[in-house]
């Protein structure tokens, strides 16, 4: 019993789960809303104000793309996951450019339903805070 999960424990757990759930389900409404390119162009606007602090909000944005994109070739190629076929794909891009030279980041502007979006997931986490507490 001196192992046991305490019941504080495990509404602490619960909680962090119910908060991970909430953020991921956010995230994924997001994505179906706006898409990929809208998706990754809030968050680079997001992440901007970090520049000021000396943080590459630009290169972080970059690679994020780059690495979705990968992400999406391997998904639908759906390739049988091995060594042999990792040392392959790594031995064929050692000569040839795959990526694409150029990778353009879209910006949208701020729309009246952007701003309602931010102040009821504003409202909903001031909310959550006081039940939390």
């Amino acid at each position: 019993m001196a192992w046991s999960p305490s019941w504080a424990g495990l509404q602490l757990g619960g909680g962090q789960a119910l908060r991970l759930l909430v953020m991921a389900a956010s995230v994924r409404l997001l994505w179906q809303a706006y898409g990929q390119h809208g998706f990754l162009a809030g968050l680079h606007v997001l992440l901007k104000p970090l520049a000021l602090v000396g943080l590459p909000v630009c290169c972080f944005s970059l690679r994020l793309v780059l690495t979705l994109q990968q992400a999406e070739r391997l998904v639908q190629a759906r390739p049988k996951l091995s060594l042999s076929w990792l040392a392959g794909q790594l031995q064929a891009g050692e000569g040839s450019q795959t990526l694409p030279d150029k990778v353009e980041l879209g910006f949208y502007s701020w729309q009246y339903r952007d701003g309602v979006l931010v102040g009821v997931a504003c409202l909903v986490l001031i909310i959550i805070m006081k039940v939390v507490q």
